[in-house]
């Protein structure tokens, strides 16, 4: 391996040496390649920027393809075949990939560009000119980097060497602005006014390593405004040296003097719109010996974002004097994780990130290679921010007012799991005004029930929003377990309104997750099954209140509830984290009675009362002339009759229901569900009843309806037959239930 290094390295100076013999300059070369106009640009949200392709003429580009790493963040756009333009979304980083393919060549060349994205509203004021923590370059100052602490093979040449201090005496004479002026160290100045607080200003080298007497080229660029100058100075004068551009003032030629870091900086001053402005950019500097082989490494394909649960693979790209260097010839390469927010698995020169937790990750790569008897080394660092998991939805909901609508997410191409400690947000907009409701719920369709029915027993509800956000909360009756997915999302306003649905994030919390499904009653010699579910890593510990009324036996998360005699228990569930702590507790209240499934029970009707506080109309109580109530007539009621079930129905369980009476003529019709409270629906097929075709004058007989509890419910509902519209004609003789 050492070999094929060296004979790569010798190929490499070879080159260089042929050129030179020939008299033409060494970079002569280099400069015929095609590069872009700018390596990095910053631009404000909303705002776009032109990036052209130099060195290659537009009618001699047959392809040109633009890709952008994060297009929530930054597009890019196709400006003829030698240019585009790239447009702030949101604040962040992105990457832009441009492919060029030249005719008369099969192979395209790969052009990067780093994008960052600022808020219009924030000023690219930087304090103390400090470089953003999210842009890391590979030649950063010893103060994050710290060569001195990971040197590479001696050989006795000083390129590894801590540079000293600035030497005057090694400046190039007319070529260094005077070293009194020092602007890294005074804050940028800014007129307070806030026009020019939009005025964003960037700072790129073309090259930043070089080697003694080479040079590069720095040039600045202003989002907004005229530059009315540009004062270029380098922070240690004894590693490099600075030339101002005679022809553009933006542009600066630097010349490396010694072996060492440095900062390259330039006091932009200008104005917009009339008012001035000064603002102070850096940007990193690394100079080697002559001669010494310039190794870069560079991680590509590294987003800027990842959502929680994602992944995003990186690699390497490593080049010794802008020639890549194959991944056989590398001697070395490892790398650092500093955060918790992601994992990442490293195989040589790639990797696999896994987002884990909302925050950052910096991820640096230390690559060395083989230089006669010195290994070279180079070191690059990016920055993850790991945000919540986020769904474009883009769906619009019409409402009239005070009414629900829904939309369904079943086309989604990735499907929505909520935990249910996970905060869920929505951000939304609206056509018209009022105040707004939200309810996300697992239905995929109505399936003949009503979008009131899928609110009212949607996993998670908004009962309040507020500047275009709704932050939702767990509905416990019907989030049942831990996790629940979400396919529906239902919303009403006060008044009539468009309400679109922008998107729906998902975060992580650290609260401990459980859920405990439990039977509303247990008979006795039947023994009942509580399920629970609880995050990993903990358990569970069941107790009763009075084991002469009930047991309890639990292996973990499930337990068994057997009956002793009539009456009242608490069985208590401790959920208890791994050094013992208890995490959480729930107490769970049964009734235990005698045997009741399976057989039919007929209602007591006296117990029967008006659906809801409030209802209106004309009913009575028909009785025997011993003065038994025999029968119930409803003439015109607005809300409904409600009578209580001899036995509470537990969520999930279903009853048989009878009912027998008549119909006079006219008669509307009614719903039948069970209930938790009077007219709530708790039922998960509460539109069945006599309603339509079905409602005829005369005696009726409801045989065997069968309704399924959506929560716990100690009643059953003879319901309105529809919105607006009232019970009339109906007379109830009998309601009989079987638990089935």
């Amino acid at each position: 391996m050492k070999k094929n290094v060296n004979r790569a390295l010798a190929t490499v100076m070879a080159a260089a040496l042929t050129v030179s013999l020939i008299g033409m300059p060494a970079d002569a070369d280099a400069a015929k390649k095609m590069k872009l106009s700018k390596k990095s640009v910053t631009v404000t949200k909303g705002k776009s920027v032109k990036v052209t392709i130099k060195n290659v003429k537009a009618k001699k580009v047959k392809k040109l393809v633009v890709t952008s790493s994060k297009k929530s963040i930054a597009t890019v756009k196709k400006s003829g075949k030698a240019a585009f333009k790239v447009t702030g979304k949101k604040k962040g980083s992105a990457k832009v990939t441009a492919k060029v393919t030249v005719k008369g060549k099969k192979k395209a060349t790969k052009l990067t560009l780093k994008v960052k994205v600022n808020d219009a509203k924030q000023p690219d004021v930087p304090k103390n000119s400090q470089t953003p923590a999210t842009q890391v370059p590979v030649t950063q100052a010893p103060a994050t980097q710290a060569p001195a602490t990971q040197p590479p093979v001696q050989t006795g040449e000083p390129a590894t060497q801590e540079p000293e201090t600035s030497n005057p005496a090694t400046q190039e004479p007319g070529t260094q602005v005077p070293s009194t002026q020092e602007p890294a160290t005074q804050p940028p100045v800014q007129t307070a006014d806030p026009g020019t607080s939009e005025v964003k200003v960037d700072l790129d080298l073309e090259d930043d390593t070089i080697n003694a007497e080479s040079q590069t080229v720095a040039e600045v660029t202003v989002s907004a405004g005229e530059v009315t100058s540009v004062d270029w100075s380098v922070k240690e004068t004894a590693v490099a040296s600075i030339q101002k551009n005679a022809d553009d003032m933006k542009k600066a030629t630097i010349t490396g003097v010694a072996a060492g870091e440095t900062k390259v900086i330039a006091l932009v001053k200008g104005s917009v719109d009339g008012k001035a402005f000064e603002i102070t950019k850096e940007a990193d500097l690394k100079v080697v010996n002559k001669g010494e082989v310039i190794v870069k490494a560079e991680i590509e394909s590294a987003p800027a974002e990842m959502a929680i649960g994602e992944t995003a693979g990186i690699s390497v790209a490593v080049t010794a004097d802008k020639v890549a260097v194959e991944a056989g010839n590398i001697e070395s390469v490892t790398w650092k994780v500093e955060g918790t927010a992601a994992t990442v698995e490293t195989d040589g020169l790639e990797a696999v990130i896994t987002a884990k937790e909302i925050g950052e990750v910096t991820i640096s790569v230390k690559v060395g290679v083989k230089s006669g008897e010195q290994i070279v080394y180079d070191t690059d660092t990016i920055t993850i921010s790991v945000i919540p998991t986020t769904y474009v939805i883009g769906k619009e909901i019409e409402l009239e007012a005070d009414t629900w609508n829904a939309v369904f997410l079943t086309d989604l191409a990735k499907q929505i799991k909520v935990k249910k400690t996970d905060r869920v947000e929505v951000v939304f907009s609206v056509q018209g005004s009022g105040d707004v409701k939200m309810a996300l719920s697992p239905w995929k369709d109505i399936e003949g029930k009503s979008v009131q029915n899928l609110q009212e027993q949607a996993v998670l509800r908004a009962e309040e929003t507020a500047d275009g956000k709704a932050v939702f909360v767990v509905n416990e009756m019907f989030f049942r377990g831990n996790y629940s997915e979400i396919n529906s999302i239902a919303a009403s306003c006060t008044g009539a309104a468009t309400v679109k649905i922008e998107k729906i994030s998902v975060t992580p919390t650290d609260e401990v997750a459980f859920s405990v499904q439990a039977p509303a009653g247990v008979e006795i010699g039947t023994p009942a099954e509580i399920l629970a579910e609880v995050d990993e890593g903990y358990t569970l510990e069941w107790s009763t209140s009075d084991a002469e009324v009930a047991t309890v036996t639990g292996d973990n998360t499930k337990a068994v509830v057997t009956g002793i005699k009539k009456g009242t228990v608490t069985i208590t569930v401790v959920v208890k984290a791994a050094d013992g702590t208890e995490a959480a507790k729930k107490e769970l209240e049964l009734d235990v009675t005698e045997a009741f499934s399976g057989t039919d029970i007929k209602l007591d009707l006296a117990t029967a009362t008006r659906a809801a506080e409030g209802g209106t109309g004309d009913w009575e109580e028909i009785k025997d002339a011993s003065g038994k109530l025999t029968a119930i007539k409803v003439n015109d009621e607005s809300e409904g009759v409600s009578i209580p079930l001899p036995n509470k129905l537990a969520a999930g369980k279903k009853i048989s229901v009878t009912i027998k009476g008549s119909f006079s003529a006219g008669a509307t019709g009614f719903r039948v569900y069970t209930s938790p409270k009077g007219i709530t629906g708790g039922s998960t097929n509460n539109n069945l009843g006599l309603l339509g075709d079905a409602v005829t004058e005369g005696d009726f007989t409801l045989d065997s309806l069968e309704l399924e509890a959506g929560q716990e419910c100690p009643t059953l509902c003879l319901r309105i037959p529809a919105w607006g519209s009232n019970i009339k004609g109906l007379t109830i003789k009998e309601i009989s239930v079987k638990y089935l």
